[in-house]
């Protein structure tokens, strides 16, 4: 189910990217910034921070992906809520490493499918 909400949500991402972007370079951009939003959220999730806590962080982790791009991220900011949810139904781990590889394999992911959808 997670992985199917994960593509549900890189092919709108990447429609819309496709639809407001038209090099390749700006696509390429689009799904860095998606990564290392996803990075982020999934960071503050192992962090121990509350899904209402980063449900309230919304606005700053937009802020950082408009400082990015701003056609970029207003197509993010849509899929926000959705990527916290499924960071959400991921275990929150103890262990350092497990950690490193829980947002280590959420951002690679997302960065994967985005990529796959803009070619």
């Amino acid at each position: 189910m997670k992985k199917i909400l994960i593509i549900i949500i890189c092919g709108l991402f990447s429609l819309s990217v496709n639809a407001n972007t038209s090099s390749r370079n700006d696509k390429m951009i689009a799904c860095k910034t998606m990564a290392t939003m996803s990075e982020l959220i999934m960071s503050l999730r192992q962090s121990g921070l509350s899904h209402s806590e980063q449900l309230a962080l919304k606005d700053s982790i937009y802020q950082g992906a408009l400082k990015q791009n701003k056609k970029v991220a207003e197509g993010l900011r849509a899929y926000q809520s959705i990527m916290i949810k499924l960071a959400y139904n991921v275990p929150q781990y103890s262990d350092k490493e497990e950690q490193q590889q829980a947002i280590l394999g959420f951002k690679t992911l997302f960065y994967i499918d985005c990529l796959e959808r803009i070619q």
